[in-house]
Order: structure tokens, then C-alpha cells, then sequence
């Protein structure tokens, strides 16, 4: 991976200065006649932080936009100067991205907040919140994420997710994040494994259980 000189969390919410915007999406030329890509920037819609490819040059943050279904549902990754670079915040709370999310997914959200108020969402329900354009779709998940301090709280959160879960209309998705940034699918951390695939910003490992929240 390229060592870039401004690296942000995985999820990590980022506001681009929409009087650079056109200089950044000058690189994509086939995206920049795009009114939607064009006018990103000037909506006052985030980019999300990503890991840096071997591509990415090291002085430039590495960003991706995801595209609605509408224009195709592909993430747009761009490279950005870090003095272009505004404002940043973790994903949205689920407590407020609640307010975009179907009616059939609302209980299971009531659900899920009343087991850990804290969670956060991302993917298509992060975006539908944040830009109001239409991301969710019937085969979408409920994307989540939770950070906790030890293996024993894990491990209490991800049986009562799988209960919620067990009678959801939505599938829920997500990552249970250790201090240390490490994360782990939330099923994964249910199943008991004693080996589990962990992701960070630095990439994807396999980790000894005992290891993530060490």
C-alpha cells in the first residue's frame, strides 16, 4: 500500500472545497460532463475515505464517490489534494439516518438502536440520508457499524444482533470495530471462529480472535 501522507479511518465521512472540486474531478473525464459528479461538491455532499492503491500517489488522499443505482452503482475513486480538503466526520449516526430508510426497516432499526444507540450506518442508507438521492433499493442491506472496547462486549453485541437479525426484512450487515481500528464482520465474530478475517485501513488479515481487541 502507498504510504499517503493524509490517511483517514475506514468510513471516514470527507468534504471536498467545491472551488477545487472541478481541478479534482479533472482526472476523470468522463465523469466530469456528468451533472451529478459535476455538481458533488457544490451540494455540500461528502466523499468516503479509501485505502490507498499502488496507483495512488503518496501526497494525495485517496477518496471514493459512490454512484447512486441510477448511474450505474459503481464507486468513483479519486485522488485529492489534502489542502482541498474541508472537513471530515465518522459515518452517520443510525439514529438520525433512520429518517431515510424505508418504513419496513424502522423496526428493526428501533431494534437495533435500543441494543446500542452509538451504532453508526453506511452504505446505501448513508448515502440516502446524506444526499436524498435514491440509493436504497430492494435488495440493499442495512449497513452498520459498531465500536466497542473489548471482546467480551463483542461478543454480547453480536448475539443480540443475530437476534434482530433472525426476524429482519432487511439484511444486516456490518463490522464490529476494536479500538485499534480493527474490524470484524459482525457474523464472523458470532460464529465463534477462532481465525477471522479483519479488516484496517493498512488492508485485510487474518487475526488470532484473542488478537482484534488486543
Amino acid at each position: 500500500m502507498n504510504d499517503c501522507n493524509v490517511c483517514f479511518e475506514r468510513h471516514r465521512m470527507i468534504w471536498v472545497d467545491p472551488g477545487r472540486w472541478r481541478d479534482v474531478i479533472a482526472g476523470e473525464p468522463a465523469l466530469s460532463g456528468e451533472p451529478l459528479v459535476a455538481g458533488w461538491a457544490g451540494a455540500g455532499w461528502p466523499l468516503i475515505s479509501r485505502r490507498a492503491a499502488c496507483s495512488d500517489e503518496a501526497a494525495m488522499a485517496a477518496l471514493g464517490l459512490p454512484l447512486p443505482p441510477a448511474w450505474g452503482k459503481g464507486r468513483v475513486s479519486l485522488r485529492v489534494p489534502p489542502d482541498a480538503i474541508v472537513d471530515d466526520a465518522p459515518s452517520p449516526l443510525l439514529k438520525l439516518a433512520a429518517q431515510a430508510a424505508p418504513v419496513d426497516w424502522q423496526e428493526t432499526i428501533r431494534a437495533l438502536l435500543d441494543i446500542d444507540e452509538s451504532v453508526r450506518c453506511f452504505g446505501s442508507l448513508a448515502w440516502q440520508y446524506l444526499t436524498g438521492l435514491e440509493y436504497i433499493s430492494e435488495t440493499s442491506d442495512l449497513d452498520l457499524l459498531w465500536r466497542l472496547d473489548d471482546a467480551a462486549r463483542a461478543t454480547a453485541l453480536s448475539r443480540q444482533i443475530e437476534i434482530v437479525a433472525g426476524h429482519a426484512p432487511v439484511c444486516i450487515d456490518g463490522e464490529l470495530i476494536a479500538p485499534s481500528a480493527n474490524a470484524v464482520q459482525w457474523r464472523e465474530w458470532c460464529n465463534a471462529d477462532a481465525i477471522l478475517l479483519v479488516k484496517s485501513a493498512e488492508g485485510v488479515r487474518l487475526l488470532p480472535r484473542d488478537e482484534v481487541f488486543r
